[in-house]
């Protein structure tokens, strides 16, 4: 449930909704998130989070890639994205403006 906390304060400090395709109350690791669905032709699922459910035997799913395109995402990259310990990719595009809180620094 980290996750799912972290990934529902980083959008709300950056005044973004969850995809209607994301499950934010429960497991956000579910439908696009976790089947094949590629990302990089998905545009219209926007911001969109995918998934790996391969730990624990196939039984627990991380959050492992977050895009965040073209939403004129301003402010302060939230240290909460460190709650987010399986991120491997981080995709923010233009336009934006953003800061490492000092947390990272």
């Amino acid at each position: 449930m980290h996750a799912v906390a972290a990934l529902n304060t980083i959008m709300g400090r950056w005044g973004l909704k969850a995809s209607s395709e994301w499950n934010i109350s429960g497991e956000p690791c579910s439908g696009f998130a976790s089947d094949a669905t590629d990302w990089d032709h998905q545009r219209n699922i926007n911001p969109f989070i995918k998934c790996v459910c391969s730990y624990d035997n196939n039984t627990v799913c991380h959050i492992t890639r977050l895009r965040l395109h073209e939403l004129n995402v301003i402010g302060h990259i939230p240290s909460e994205l460190q709650n987010l310990t399986y991120l491997v990719d981080l995709y923010v595009s233009k336009p934006y403006y953003v800061n490492l809180d000092n947390e990272f620094c």
